[in-house]
């Protein structure tokens, strides 16, 4: 569901001119995975048996967010079906069986390794721009060796994503991500960092002839309160054994927190879209279709009577 929103670009000459942006949204869906052989034996010991993801589970929730007005899902490279497995494809796969059976917009990590990468191009390629394989860039990145792999990616008729920490933007050529990403999945807990950014980029992609849609990261606790959602995300926490969204923005709160966050991020410029990063599922998924999506879809509404 695409949301038009008032924004205030401070890439405008005229800083203070408003316009409106037509914002995404999307929802990171790794944590249906199972958890690997390595965080069990971590906690638990060697003698765990194997886990198996729930394909059933991971169909219902991809099903339930396109139909309650999220534009996509996505999966990262964390991804595994089952806990002893090492495939770094699993994703991939995964994301290729959703298409091929329901509808619906998939942004997929695949690994930038050259080999393993073109066998992930292959598996996606017939489900063309419904899947947006997306490539890790970190400071030592050969930036070359992804703009080879962004032109197999466009080749085969899908859209190109890249996926970034903000500290790596300030180590790296953006003009080289600008010349060929379709999309940039930025990492911050920096709403001006990531103005910057998300300005820097779009300049640089137009002076190439180009657009580049820009998104954040937001990770969400959502309950009816916010004693409720503290609450539950010390036990999320607790239970995970590391603390929540480290380095990420992130919204512990009510529907109408996560809803401000959302406009704030679009409204500032920080941001063409947020991926919501869900503590736990299905539980803050369901929130997102209950609650949040409605209430940006009203609140847009009202602005624009």
């Amino acid at each position: 569901m695409t949301i038009s929103l008032a924004t205030k670009e401070s890439e405008l000459d005229d800083a203070s001119a408003e316009g409106v942006a037509e914002a995404v949204m999307g929802v990171d869906l790794s944590l249906l995975g199972a958890v690997t052989t390595e965080a069990f034996a971590a906690a638990f010991g060697n003698e765990m048996p194997v886990e198996y993801a729930s394909y059933p589970r991971i169909a219902s929730c991809a099903q339930a967010a396109t139909r309650g007005g999220i534009d996509f899902v996505c999966f990262d490279a964390t991804f595994r079906t089952r806990s002893d497995n090492v495939n770094q494809l699993d994703a991939a796969r995964v994301a290729a069986r959703l298409l091929s059976q329901h509808a619906g917009k998939i942004n997929v990590q695949i690994p930038a390794e050259a080999a393993v990468s073109r066998e992930g191009i292959g598996i996606l390629a017939q489900h063309g721009e419904h899947v947006a394989p997306t490539v890790e860039v970190t400071e030592e990145s050969d930036l070359d060796g992804v703009a080879r792999l962004a032109e197999e990616i466009a080749a085969n008729g899908m859209p190109v994503n890249v996926q970034l920490d903000a500290e790596v933007a300030d180590a790296i050529s953006l003009g080289a991500l600008a010349a060929f990403a379709d999309g940039v999945r930025v990492r911050t807990d920096d709403l001006d960092r990531a103005r910057d950014i998300r300005s820097e980029l779009r300049e640089l992609a137009a002076s190439n002839g180009r657009s580049v849609r820009v998104f954040g990261e937001l990770g969400i606790v959502i309950s009816g309160s916010m004693r409720a959602a503290n609450e539950r995300a010390l036990l999320v926490a607790d239970i995970a054994g590391a603390p929540l969204f480290q380095g990420k923005a992130s919204v512990v709160g009510t529907v109408s927190d996560v809803a401000d966050a959302f406009e704030r991020w679009i409204g500032t410029g920080a941001a063409d879209g947020l991926i919501f990063l869900p503590a736990s599922l299905p539980t803050d998924l369901a929130s997102l279709i209950r609650g949040v999506v409605p209430l940006l879809s009203a609140r847009a509404q009202i602005e624009a009577a």
